[in-house]
């Protein structure tokens, strides 16, 4: 195992923001915030080093909030409407703590909870947390406290249907996968339609991985109002911040 995998410092730690774009207008409707580390380990290995040493809710509450940190306090991003879109693990939302670190958020941004996009992952590692009444209470404080939920990844997993219904999501995004070759897919297609249709009237739809305008293009025309991929906006520090 490499020094990078037992260790990273969260001091190192900082967000890149990819936009999510709006179809007909094409104007950014909001940004993920994905995190980075100055030490190059990649999100999927620094969350893989703090599973190992105990520490995955610290990290993954950090992330959270350095993110809101980051976006909010500039004058550019806390005047304008855009949402910031903020991943969380189930095992976050029904930890014990929970409460606690939300209740020190609402301090100094509460008036930003309501552009904010908790986007939930359903992971193999915590599927199972899912069904737990304490991950059901993480997820009706966010909800009472004006947070939007987000399912994430949707199609990837076996139980994405279920969860569509279950959670009621206000945005649905659909997994990468249903992008890819788009155009060439009439399946896919179907597919496509078929969400855009589901969500019409309960939730947003969110096609992510938008690689080439052909596909971009097919999705638009299929029903799909929101895009997010390299083709419409790769993930980087935001404007205000390289001006900086």
């Amino acid at each position: 195992m490499s020094r990078a995998l037992k260790s990273f410092d969260y001091d190192e730690l900082f967000h890149h923001f990819q936009p999510i774009v709006e179809g007909q207008s094409a104007e950014v409707y909001g940004y993920e915030a994905l995190i980075r580390s100055q030490s190059g380990i990649g999100p999927d290995r620094l969350f893989q080093t703090a599973r190992r040493r105990g520490e995955l809710f610290k990290l993954d509450t950090v992330s959270f909030e350095t993110a809101i940190e980051s976006f909010f306090s500039k004058e550019q991003a806390a005047d304008d409407e855009s949402l910031l879109f903020l991943n969380l693990l189930p095992s976050t939302i029904g930890n014990p703590l929970f409460s606690s670190f939300i209740a020190d958020l609402e301090v100094n941004y509460v008036r930003y909870f309501r552009r904010i996009v908790v986007e939930l992952n359903e992971s193999t590692e915590e599927a199972h947390l899912w069904n737990t009444s304490n991950f059901e209470l993480g997820t009706n404080l966010l909800r009472t406290l004006g947070f939007r939920i987000a399912l994430d990844d949707t199609g990837e997993g076996a139980s994405s249907l279920r969860k569509l219904v279950e959670l009621k999501p206000d945005v649905v995004k659909l997994d990468r996968y249903f992008a890819s070759g788009l155009s060439d897919s009439n399946q896919k297609q179907r597919i496509v339609n078929l969400m855009a249709e589901l969500c019409r009237n309960d939730a947003l739809l969110i096609l992510e991985g938008v690689e080439t305008e052909q596909d971009w293009q097919i999705a638009k025309r299929l029903g799909v109002t929101l895009g997010q991929g390299y083709w419409l906006g790769r993930p980087a520090l935001l404007p205000f911040q390289q001006q900086a």
